[in-house]
């Protein structure tokens, strides 16, 4: 005896336009565009940026440091929709997405912007984490496919757009706008998260009680720190060991 698995046709552009939820998709789009454009903006604003704080040795952390924040606050956001609920999860992660910008446009010296890009790192990753599971909450499975083509086109933009903008506050010697500009657009979006997202029902017991796997975290968080350190080491005796620990 056979069993037949019908499949169900995929939906139409129509369909996901006139998705109750579009509107908020759209917000989480933004998030996502925050998250991928401000990731490439270091790509040509931060000569600018060192040339008035200084800490050029240390120019490759502004982006290993907002990569790694990412992937840690990424792999924990979901755990912390489940305890906190979706909507108060997202406006945590934007607000620290928004600090994080305004801190990096305030920033006196490298320290200070290295901080605030792992705060933007850190905010921008849970974002995007929290985009995927309000998807999966606020829409029907049919329309999956053509939601994650969006953001997909979303991060394509981003890569272009990002080293454009700061290109732009770079050669106007406005560097710090750059960053201005992503913390208005995080406050924006805060508040029209704050209107138009709706709440989301409860974890469930099991649910609740799912870990975020910070040992892993914390050795992936190392080997990036190793990796990182040992560009800053200017004798090799010293970074040598400093990468192959990381690679280990």
């Amino acid at each position: 005896m056979t069993s037949v698995v019908e499949q169900a046709e995929p939906a139409s552009w129509a369909q996901v336009r006139a998705a109750r939820h579009f509107p908020q998709f759209v917000l989480l789009g933004i998030g996502i565009w925050l998250h991928a454009a401000d990731s490439l903006l270091t790509a040509t604003v931060m000569p600018a940026v060192v040339a008035e704080v200084g800490g050029v040795a240390y120019i490759a952390w502004a982006t290993a440091l907002y990569v790694l924040a990412s992937i840690v606050a990424g792999a924990g956001a979901g755990v912390f929709a489940l305890r906190l609920g979706l909507k108060q999860s997202i406006l945590i992660g934007v607000a620290v997405y928004g600090a994080g910008c305004a801190m990096s446009a305030l920033a006196p010296d490298m320290a200070v912007m290295l901080v605030g890009r792992t705060l933007q790192g850190a905010g921008g990753g849970a974002l995007v984490a929290l985009a995927h599971v309000a998807m999966s909450r606020l829409f029907p499975a049919e329309l999956w496919p053509r939601l994650l083509a969006c953001l997909a086109a979303i991060w394509g933009a981003s890569a272009l757009v990002g080293p454009l903008i700061g290109g732009l506050f770079a050669q106007a010697d406005l560097w710090r706008g750059a960053f201005w500009a992503f913390a208005a657009q995080a406050a924006v979006l805060a508040a029209a998260f704050a209107l138009y997202l709706p709440k989301a029902d409860g974890a469930g017991a099991d649910e609740a009680t799912t870990r975020v796997p910070w040992g892993r975290l914390a050795l992936v968080s190392l080997g990036v720190l190793g990796v990182a350190a040992a560009g800053v080491v200017e004798d090799a005796a010293q970074a040598l060991p400093l990468g192959l620990g990381a690679w280990a």
